[in-house]
């Protein structure tokens, strides 16, 4: 049966654009008497001749070594072959669809833009893309959600397995087709409508090169850091928290369409993609190494604003307030007149502050997210806590009570003898001696403070695995205890998030054990009685 021949009408009307198959491409035939067949590779309904525009009407499948097109050719529907027809562009499309043009059988020259022929929705997460059909082609990039869109520009079977070529960051790459489904027309449309729209990027100032630090954090989980500025080089190791410290060496290399840096990181120096880190500034750095926090509250002083006061600080007060809609911005005159009392009684309203009118520090550090200066340095010389030693008690971890008295989640003051520096530790587990973590980032910006470093992650890259004679003390009582600082047992020993120390740390007592070789430790036991001998009383 010959369907649909040149010149006799039979080349069926446009479909209106975003409506019907239109959405998913169209096919002309590049040759004559083409079969069209019931099944991809299967008996043949009909004839199809050359110049033939037609619709798809569904998605490509791939049989036998070809890619086989959906359509409906004389109210028969069918599978032409991939090698007797040819793809319409868009713009071939827009013009056949508008004006109802037929384009020619070849390719229009100079019209490299490739046909769009629907989308594939990705169905699992951490899916890898890759520039060519084959697990073990070269990774262009991994989308990390399912869920989400891609426009899909054909299919080829590869080592027995099916690959959906996609559009991903504007390249085109693969998709193993076990890991995406295609998508109807209608749900490509519902998906386009359910999307948020953006919002928009406030315009920030560029920093600066001189002032920025040669730290960065990481932005994600799983950073993988690699033997070489490439998606397909060897991992070193896998960087498991987002917004652990590396520091950069300073060289970088431009790869794959990223930069990629030079970094240590995980106890390891490789090269991490530049679009996994965050570079910090030098005011970051510093926020880092204070409060184990780049972007926590930057510690501030003011003086209390009051009706009468003027100067810069009132100016400023009120031209927050004004940013804020509590002070038109006829009464920013940098004195605090009465207009300026009342906003002030709204903002402290709405704040949940004491309402007086006065901008006294506490409603200036809300105003401006900043902390008193002492925050992050409560106890002087770097504590965050400041205990009192109870006369010290020498005990045995098997004998004594201690694995008792201090249980399983409870959290202790922990001070090092050498600097005086106090923190809390929360016991986590241990049968052989505690294994602890610091309760929060705070705490271990004073461990750090103790170890005369920066970040947790540098006690581990420099291994100060040297013990440390430390006091214990908690409901009341203190004990001579010795401190193995190195974070280890990362991810299964971690147990307080955000406290920027990936994984335990271990803390000893008289006699007790190494999980290694389950043999008592004669560094620790030094560093027990190093504790007790300098303790200001002992029991």
């Amino acid at each position: 049966v010959r369907l649909n021949a040149p010149g006799s009408g039979a080349t069926p009307a446009p479909t209106p654009p975003g409506t019907g198959a239109g959405m998913m491409g169209y096919i002309i035939t590049t040759k004559g008497g083409i079969n069209l067949r019931a099944l991809p590779g299967g008996g043949t309904v009909g004839v199809v001749d050359k110049g033939v525009v037609l619709p798809l009407t569904g998605t490509i499948q791939t049989q036998g070594g070809y890619n086989w097109f959906p359509v409906v050719s004389g109210n028969r529907p069918g599978f032409l072959r991939s090698d007797c027809v040819r793809q319409l562009t868009q713009a071939e499309v827009m013009a056949y669809l508008t004006n109802g043009t037929i384009p020619s059988i070849s390719a229009p020259a100079g019209d490299n833009t490739p046909p769009t022929l629907g989308y594939v929705l990705t169905v699992m997460t951490s899916v890898y893309v890759r520039k060519s059909p084959s697990q073990d082609a070269a990774v262009l990039g991994q989308i990390a959600q399912a869920g989400e869109a891609f426009e899909f520009r054909g299919a080829a079977t590869s080592g027995g397995k099916l690959w959906f070529k996609i559009v991903y960051n504007g390249q085109e790459g693969y998709l193993l087709s076990s890991t995406a489904r295609l998508m109807t027309p209608q749900e490509y449309t519902a998906y386009v409508a359910s999307r948020p729209t953006p919002t928009p990027v406030p315009v920030t100032p560029t920093p600066r090169p001189e002032d920025m630090s040669n730290t960065a954090v990481t932005r994600m989980e799983k950073v993988l850091v690699r033997a070489a500025a490439s998606g397909t080089a060897k991992a070193l190791t896998t960087l498991y928290k987002a917004g652990t410290v590396a520091r950069l060496t300073g060289q970088t290399e431009a790869a794959g369409g990223y930069t990629w840096y030079r970094a240590t990181a995980g106890g390891t120096t490789g090269w991490i993609r530049g679009d996994m880190l965050r570079v910090l500034t030098k005011t970051e750095e510093q926020m880092l190494n204070d409060a184990g926090d780049p972007d926590a509250p930057p510690p501030a002083s003011y003086r209390t604003l009051e009706l009468g006061s003027t100067g810069e600080d009132v100016t400023r007060l009120q031209q927050e307030l004004s940013r804020l809609g509590y002070l038109q911005a006829a009464y920013v005159t940098g004195t605090y007149n009465s207009q300026t009392v009342d906003a002030v009684k709204a903002y402290q309203k709405d704040k949940g502050l004491f309402v007086d009118g006065i901008a006294g520090p506490a409603t200036q550090h809300k105003l401006y997210n900043t902390v008193p200066e002492d925050t992050y340095n409560p106890g002087g010389g770097g504590s965050t806590v400041t205990p009192t030693i109870y006369p010290v008690e020498l005990v045995d971890w098997y004998t004594g009570d201690i694995n008792a008295f201090w249980g399983r989640g409870q959290i202790a003051i922990m001070t090092d003898v050498r600097t005086g520096v106090s923190l809390r530790i929360k016991r986590w587990a241990g049968g052989s001696h505690v294994d602890g973590e610091p309760a929060t980032a705070a705490d271990t910006a004073a461990l750090c403070r103790v170890y005369g470093v920066k970040s947790s992650q540098e006690i581990l890259e420099k291994n100060l695995y040297g013990r440390r004679p430390v006091w214990i003390t908690i409901k009341g009582r203190t004990f001579a205890a010795s401190l193995y600082g190195v974070p280890h047992n990362y991810p299964e020993g971690d147990s307080v998030a955000g406290n920027d120390f990936n994984g335990q740390l271990c803390i000893h007592f008289l006699n007790s054990r190494v999980h290694s070789s389950g043999a008592v430790d004669a560094g620790h036991m030094k560093a027990i009685q190093d504790a007790y001998n300098a303790a200001p009383s002992r029991k």
